[in-house]
């Protein structure tokens, strides 16, 4: 991998296909880095069962991108939340999730990912023990040296940034060479279907500035439902990268929601809804007095595989070209995190 992974400010997640395919367009067309970031959860390798986004191993998946990297230099193949416990069914015992973590993290490098975050956040005092013997389990298995960088950390919701626990991060990581950011406490946070949090620029100056020491750059999680506004403030106060996913996934739903509703396929509609809402995957985003729609476009996404949701699409493609007009949308939002950053 060229350092050329530098100049990437944005980390987008593999909600769906037509997301991937705005991230390739948008990144070929107007010549901007974009990692693609996805989760254990989306994304996953077959010996673990592969992953929600369309059914896809990271086998299956790295092939696609990597096909896609050929002709397009600005797309990078990352891995978001690599470590113990950090999917949806985790295993009952450090040991099994630890051997899990690393059988993903072993075919993450042989499909030639870019970056790779190491996330030990839930093996409470020994997460710094776990997060050495992973990297340095990458490390001895990268054939090509010096093509794989790393992500550490996790970001800490509705908390205020610890400065301590911040600095000692990076004595931690300043035993590794590879290390190209750093998960920041900002104060960013994704519910619903909004930006809640409230950013910290007087934290957030403080950590960009001492990890530049490290020549480490911060990542900014939960970066969702931003303006350009928004985006710039992050930037100006030195934040190296942000990372957005489930609003994408909610802004294709509605999408897809609105131009049904035009061609009155009001009966698919309101299938491929009870369908989401009986799931009750909008836990994770909601509150339990959150109202159905703000629920349903959550978490939509978690079901772009269901039989209800390729009948509602089937009917909408005799009259619309649906994923021509989702992708032109989605661009038009990438657009928001990458104007005039440069």
């Amino acid at each position: 991998m060229s350092n050329s992974i530098r100049n990437s400010f944005l980390g987008l997640g593999p909600m769906s296909n037509n997301v991937i395919e705005a991230i390739d367009e948008y990144s070929f067309e107007e010549k901007k880095a974009i990692m693609i970031i996805c989760s254990r959860n989306q994304i996953e390798c077959k010996s673990l069962g592969s992953g929600y986004v369309n059914d896809y191993s990271t086998e299956d998946f790295s092939s696609i991108i990597n096909h896609k990297k050929k002709r397009n230099p600005y797309i990078y193949l990352c891995r978001d939340h690599s470590g113990p416990f950090v999917r949806n069914t985790p295993k009952d015992n450090l040991k099994d999730e630890l051997n899990d973590t690393k059988t993903s993290m072993q075919v993450d490098i042989e499909c030639d990912f870019d970056l790779i975050h190491v996330d030990t956040s839930l093996c409470g005092s020994q997460k710094y023990e776990i997060a050495e013997e992973l990297i340095n389990h990458c490390n001895s298995l990268d054939k090509k040296k010096e093509s794989l960088f790393f992500e550490y950390g996790s970001e800490e919701h509705g908390v205020a940034l610890n400065r301590e626990n911040f600095k000692r991060d990076l004595d931690f990581l300043s035993k590794f060479n590879n290390i190209e950011f750093l998960v920041g406490t900002t104060g960013s946070l994704t519910k619903e279907i909004y930006q809640a949090g409230e950013f910290n620029n007087e934290d957030s100056l403080f950590m960009s500035n001492l990890a530049e020491e490290y020549n480490i750059r911060i990542k900014d999680h939960n970066c969702d439902y931003l303006d350009f506004a928004d985006v710039k403030l992050r930037k100006i106060s030195g934040i190296g990268a942000l990372n957005v996913a489930p609003s994408f996934g909610a802004f294709e739903s509605k999408i897809l929601i609105n131009i049904a509703s035009s061609l009155q396929l009001f009966k698919l509609i309101e299938n491929f809804k009870n369908v989401v809402l009986q799931k009750k995957k909008w836990i994770k985003w909601c509150y339990d007095n959150s109202n159905n729609n703000i629920k349903f476009f959550s978490s939509a996404h978690y079901f772009f595989m269901h039989e209800s949701y390729f009948e509602l699409v089937e009917q909408i493609k005799k009259h619309r070209d649906l994923n021509k007009e989702t992708i032109n949308f989605l661009k038009k939002y990438i657009n928001i995190y990458l104007q005039d950053i440069d």
